[in-house]
């Protein structure tokens, strides 16, 4: 067998890896490198289009409180709630139920509220089924519809929100005459906050509150708190 005793020169990997001015990135095929005068700009755009998403979110939840016939909401699933939860260790190792919460924000009018649609994984998934079934029956029992005009946030989750399902179910409500508009819009990936988390930080605080709690129906009545 040959030994092999003297290793390849790393002069040419040192002085590539130590160009100023270069920062680097993964791709699929491989390392390379960007001018970071161009990752720098990358990020300022990036930002900037964050901050204007959130005005333009701004100025939709003043114009469904001062202008009659339009509806806002942001909607979004909540990290899935353990069923049962307790207080005891050994249960983080045990099989458990996960619970589903869909938090959607309404703001109409003088009203501004969260609702909660929640589901086990036992019953359904959470897919963009489950998403358009539970923004139907929210509709269902609110008071947000009548011909006007609908405007939706959420994030751009291609599995839930932004799929053609999503823009299937929205056609049916203008088809049904449920609205005559439905804008829905993504904030800027990576800056998805939205009124929902504002709901669940409420939640999980009230949750904390409790060391077990061993049914739907009572995290249903921690949610109606």
């Amino acid at each position: 067998m040959k030994n092999i005793t003297q290793s390849p020169s790393l002069l040419p990997f040192i002085a590539t890896f130590s160009t100023p001015n270069l920062i680097w990135d993964l791709d699929p095929l491989g390392v390379t490198h960007v001018p970071r005068d161009k990752a720098v700009t990358d990020v300022s755009e990036h930002i900037q289009k964050a901050n204007a998403a959130f005005e333009v979110q701004e100025k939709d939840r003043l114009k469904a409180e001062n202008e009659d016939g339009v509806h806002y909401i942001s909607f979004d699933l909540q990290k899935s709630l353990p069923l049962p939860k307790l207080s005891t260790s050994t249960a983080f190792y045990l099989h458990q139920i996960w619970l589903y919460n869909l938090g959607i924000h309404l703001v109409s009018g003088k009203e501004s509220r969260g609702y909660f649609q929640i589901w086990t994984e036992s019953e359904a998934g959470r897919g963009c089924e489950e998403i358009s079934s539970s923004l139907l029956a929210f509709l269902d029992s609110s008071n947000s519809s009548g011909n006007g005009h609908l405007i939706a946030w959420s994030d751009s989750c291609a599995g839930q929100n932004k799929n053609l399902l999503n823009v299937c179910f929205w056609q049916l409500l203008v088809s049904l005459h449920r609205f005559s508009v439905v804008d829905h819009k993504f904030p800027e990936p990576g800056h998805s906050f939205l009124d929902s988390d504002h709901d669940f930080a409420q939640v999980e605080r009230s949750v904390r509150k409790y060391e077990n709690i061993y049914s739907v129906d009572q995290y249903h009545d921690i949610m109606s708190e």
